[in-house]
């Protein structure tokens, strides 16, 4: 059977993956092209510009993030999406996404949430010297509110409305133009939405460079084609392998690092 085009062979009722990239990068649009072809569902790729200065926010790259998250946040509006998945395009998406995803989406049908990570950076994340907690088989809340990783993040069609309002809050005169981890990390914590993230982690950032810093020697370095390929073929394998461990094994594993390294003061 020949399926419309972007219609996925494995259903998720309502979701849609919404990928960002800028139209300067050529290579990392090729990149979530492919990952996303590959995950064979319903998507749209947003193709943004990089600003000419950078409007008050830290940098150039923090303002084309920003303003990148936020035309999708409207597309999803538009289309009425039960789900909106924000995906940047240096996200890496484990092989096993559909033995998980399926679970993972009736989970969340069963709960009261505005976000879900699906991707984020566990390590560099402050809510990781806080215990978690499960409340689905595959969905943990975290005692803390401050993650670290946008590149992979479900929203609640019902507050999208909200996370668009105040995405345009920050651009009035005297908002506050932070990054999109930290824009997001506000808007649970002020709303009191419960900060919920998935096990396994369903997607983690690939090793090219980030587009929101500058540019600078190193970056040079990890911008070469070969080196890219090499780690993030040994990034892929490790994360794939990681997907197998139990679930319960990841919460244990992260509370026992909470209590051991407990959030600096």
């Amino acid at each position: 059977m020949t399926l419309p085009a972007n219609q996925s062979r494995h259903q998720l009722s309502g979701w849609k993956l919404y990928a960002l990239t800028t139209a300067d990068r050529p290579q990392r649009e090729a990149h979530i092209r492919n990952e996303i072809d590959r995950l064979d569902i319903a998507h749209t790729v947003q193709v943004g510009t990089r600003p000419i200065d950078d409007g008050g926010f830290a940098s150039v790259g923090f303002r084309g993030c920003f303003e990148n998250h936020l035309a999708c946040l409207r597309a999803a509006q538009a289309d009425g999406v039960d789900v909106a998945v924000l995906v940047e395009d240096d996200a890496v998406v484990i092989r096993r996404f559909w033995h998980f995803v399926g679970p993972i989406a009736a989970e969340a049908a069963t709960l009261d949430w505005t976000m879900l990570y699906l991707g984020y950076l566990a390590s560099k994340s402050l809510c990781q010297h806080e215990r978690v907690t499960m409340v689905t088989p595959h969905i943990a809340t975290a005692d803390g509110w401050e993650v670290m990783g946008a590149h992979f993040v479900a929203i609640e069609g019902t507050a999208i409305a909200d996370v668009i309002a105040d995405f345009e809050r920050r651009l009035l005169p005297g908002g506050s133009r932070i990054s999109v981890d930290g824009i997001l990390n506000e808007i649970r914590r002020d709303s009191g939405s419960p900060t919920l993230l998935c096990f396994p982690n369903l997607s983690r950032q690939g090793p090219s460079p980030s587009g929101i810093t500058q540019g600078g020697r190193f970056e040079a370095v990890l911008n070469r084609p070969r080196v890219q390929q090499v780690a993030e073929l040994f990034d892929r394998v490790r994360w794939d392998l990681e997907s197998f461990v139990p679930v319960r094994l990841h919460e244990r594993f992260w509370n026992r690092r909470a209590r051991r390294h407990p959030r600096p003061d």
